[in-house]
């Protein structure tokens, strides 16, 4: 009886091994898509102080951008989502930009990083074909432009 639970316990441990190994393959492929890890650097290399860093969308599509790089983000048409309640309170933070806020702010002199995911950036940029940006990082189908 000692054996077969030996031998089942081997053989359970075995599997859980190789199922994590998998995992965690998985896991480093996918990083791109599933997080905005590499992003976050490219941006925090080039930061400084006086800099704006603005998610295009949900905030909580490009969270990540604020939780690794430990900065403030704004948000381009963002009245919704976690952040949806607290946006439309009088003493909220100015970091909620329209359309025509957002453009100001763009060619106001102000280095600004932009953090789009493609599907609200081509929504943006049909609205606005005369958008000018340079491309600063593109990884798992999310772009960081910036304006200088």
């Amino acid at each position: 009886m000692r054996k077969k639970w030996l031998l089942s316990t081997l053989c359970l441990a075995f599997t859980m091994a190789c199922l994590l190994h998998s995992y965690h393959g998985g896991m480093v492929e996918f990083e791109p898509v599933l997080s905005s890890k590499g992003l976050a650097h490219v941006i925090q290399k080039e930061f400084r102080q006086g800099d704006r860093i603005v998610i295009n969308g949900v905030y909580e599509k490009g969270s990540s951008i604020n939780y690794y790089t430990h900065l403030q983000v704004c948000v381009l048409n963002g009245h919704n989502g976690n952040l949806w309640y607290g946006s439309y309170f009088p003493d909220s933070p100015p970091i909620f930009y329209d359309d025509a806020s957002f453009l100001d702010l763009w060619n106001s002199g102000r280095r600004v990083f932009f953090y789009s995911e493609a599907s609200p950036l081509e929504g943006f940029l049909s609205r606005h074909p005369d958008f000018k940006c340079r491309l600063l990082a593109d990884k798992g189908g999310k772009k960081v432009m910036v304006n200088w």
